[in-house]
């Protein structure tokens, strides 16, 4: 693969990175219909990266009822996806920086900025 069919695959990722999902289930999920199963309980935050819109789904159980000490947990969780996607971005900056570096080199690195969150 040349430099500018790496450089457009490095943005191709990119532009799919716009969701931050974060679960917290309690019982059994399937991560193919992104569903908890029949009797399970779950916390789920989504993220949109890009517009910064931030929403929650709450089982009353994690609030008034016995599973209050995994909300902590989860905010934990999602503290911690906030600092892969800022390295993950961090990281993709750079290559694309070392790739506008390599001789002849004329990628889409360029002509694209590349936001990083902070």
């Amino acid at each position: 693969m040349d430099k500018e069919g790496f450089a457009k695959k490095i943005l191709e990722a990119a532009e799919r990175l716009v969701t931050l999902e974060i679960v917290t289930v309690v019982g059994t999920y399937d991560s193919k219909t992104n569903q908890p199963g029949a009797s399970s309980k779950m916390m789920r935050t989504r993220l949109n990266l890009l517009d910064g819109d931030k929403v929650t789904e709450v089982d009353p159980d994690f609030v008034t009822g016995p599973l209050t000490s995994l909300r902590g947990y989860h905010a934990d969780t999602e503290k911690q996806g906030h600092d892969i996607i800022k390295a993950n971005l961090e990281t993709l900056e750079k290559m694309l920086g070392l790739l506008d570096k390599l001789p002849g080199s004329t990628s889409a690195a360029a002509t694209s900025p590349v936001a990083v969150v902070k």
